[in-house]
């Protein structure tokens, strides 16, 4: 829990705030701006290992519960904890998936465009 929101507060105060103010400018025809990090690829490349082990983790949880597989005496609440515990696999990899395969690219590509026009 605590890696994850550690993960997360890099993502929403450094990074994402970044790629934000990154997005506007390229749309307001401006100036590659300033970032505490150099580029977005030291803060992308972590962001991805991060992501790499969380997936270790939840491959992990899966192996351990035999895919979620409930005990045919399962109380009520192990079954909402198994439930919990998949939809939050299922929501990590849908997160992972944008950030990954949407997003850091996103941020790469229009920081590399706004470099070559500097």
């Amino acid at each position: 829990r605590t890696e994850l929101e550690s993960h997360m507060m890099k993502e929403e105060r450094m990074l994402f705030p970044y790629v934000v103010t990154l997005e506007q400018s390229f749309k307001d025809g401006g100036s590659l701006p300033w970032s505490p990090f150099g580029t977005v690829k030291a803060p992308i490349a972590a962001m991805e290992a991060e992501h790499e082990d969380a997936g270790r983790l939840l491959a992990e949880m899966r192996a351990l519960t035999d895919g979620y597989t409930l005990p045919a005496d399962a109380c009520n609440t192990f079954r909402a904890l198994f439930h919990g515990l998949e939809q939050l696999e299922n929501d990590m990899h849908l997160h992972v998936h944008l950030e990954n395969h949407v997003l850091f690219p996103r941020a790469a590509e229009l920081e590399r465009q706004m470099a070559v026009h500097a």
